[in-house]
């Protein structure tokens, strides 16, 4: 099998990308940073017959696009970007990219995503690996012949970078503290780019706040005497109390007042 030139493969990008953007109505944007190209094999067995990936030089995606008139799709590629299409559930798709994560340990001089603590308790190691304790300012004791914790720690600090000793104790605890996975940076469908997290929201989400918008409507409109669509069950329920309670003050007989004799 011939090896594929430069040219040759920057020009199936160019024909890929036409023919992706042409077939698909939807696609997902993926920001690709620290993502292995085992995370990659992974995801496309995962939605394999439902999407396809599309990554290569922005250069040659965005030329391709200008030619077909999206520029406003091109101007938002930037980076180390990659796209996914689908004309099923993007749902689904976004899933599956959000499940397909990575843990690893720290490496020196990497910001730290999130604070980590260590629990107090009793290790497996001896009294030999006190030191990587000890750099860190954190409170031990041997206990028969391995090293204890006597307190919760704090190993690293949300935003801060990633120190040789906080690396080092770390990676001999087998605390793997750093999660790595495809970055959802936007979605688009209906001809618009809009947040990832919409996605998520359900027909039954949507009536959920229709409900509970016409309930907050009525209550407020019950307490101030006005009367819109959503108030009529409720006036018109109030007012035919007032006529059996007039009728029965008076006298007079209606039907609606007869239960009440």
């Amino acid at each position: 099998m011939s090896k594929v030139s430069p040219k040759e493969r920057k020009q199936l990008l160019f024909t890929h990308t036409k023919d992706y953007f042409t077939h698909y109505t939807q696609f997902i944007v993926v920001g690709l940073n620290n993502v292995t190209s085992s995370q990659l094999q992974s995801a496309k067995q995962a939605w394999q017959g439902k999407a396809e990936f599309l990554f290569g030089k922005n250069t040659t995606i965005k030329k391709a696009l200008r030619d077909m008139g999206h520029e406003d799709i091109a101007s938002r590629i930037f980076g180390n970007v990659a796209f996914i299409f689908t004309n099923g559930d993007v749902r689904e798709i976004k899933q599956i990219v959000e499940d397909n994560k990575r843990n690893t340990f720290a490496k020196v001089g990497a910001i730290a995503q999130t604070d980590v603590w260590i629990e107090k308790k009793v290790t497996s190691m001896g009294p030999d690996k006190t030191s990587f304790f000890q750099a860190l300012g954190i409170s031990t004791k041997i206990t028969k012949g391995k090293v204890e914790i006597i307190q919760n720690s704090k190993a690293l600090t949300e935003g801060e970078k990633v120190t040789p000793s906080q690396a080092n104790l770390l990676a001999i605890m087998d605390i793997q503290p750093f999660v790595y996975a495809m970055k959802l940076e936007s979605i688009y469908g209906d001809k618009q780019f809009y947040e990832p997290w919409i996605a998520d929201i359900t027909d039954k989400d949507v009536e959920s706040s229709l409900v509970e918008m016409a309930q907050r409507v009525t209550a407020c409109a019950l307490g101030m005497g006005t009367i819109v669509k959503t108030t009529v069950p409720f006036d018109t329920k109030n007012a035919l109390r007032k006529v059996v309670a007039l009728s029965l003050a008076i006298g007079y007989d209606v039907d609606l007042a007869k239960p009440f004799k």
